[in-house]
């Protein structure tokens, strides 16, 4: 919802775009992941099998998306959820730059599948150094948007 802001020099226009959230919460009994907008949930499970768990929103299309910005928004989050014995070992949340750019499956699977392996081979200060300039180069060199990735192991 657009709004007003009035200094002593000049009114401004202030219009909210789109905001994405995901999240992802675990305790000891449960977990559960939450998302508006547009970007990717991807877990990987006790057989190691990666999968979007949160159902993909159609109505986030090129540059359309449900934001927090939206005056409805509470009624726009998607989730998923489960006990202790569906545990993922693995969580990704990222930008939609990112599935942008490996799309949503086997390519995506595939891009998080090196990450844990560089992080088995070369530990993870390593690979969360190097992990910016990956993503700098895919977001100059292929989808031309802003990527990010948050993971948990």
């Amino acid at each position: 919802m657009p709004f007003i802001y009035k200094d002593k020099y000049e009114y401004l226009l202030i219009v909210s775009y789109g905001c994405t959230l995901i999240a992802y919460v675990q305790t000891k009994h449960f977990w559960l992941a939450l998302q508006i907008g547009d970007g990717m949930c991807v877990v990987l499970n006790k057989a190691n099998e990666l999968s979007q768990p949160i159902q993909w929103d159609d109505r986030c299309m090129l540059n359309i998306t449900t934001s927090l910005c939206d005056e409805d928004a509470v009624n726009e989050f998607r989730f998923a959820y489960g006990d202790a014995e569906s545990m993922p070992k693995a969580v990704f949340l990222c930008s939609d730059g990112v599935d942008g750019t490996f799309g949503s499956g086997d390519l995506l699977y595939g891009f998080y599948a090196n990450i844990m392996k560089s992080i088995c081979d070369d530990g993870i200060e390593i690979v969360t150094a190097q992990l910016p300039e990956v993503l700098s180069h895919y977001s100059r060199e292929v989808s031309k948007d802003d990527m990010s990735i948050a993971f948990m192991l």
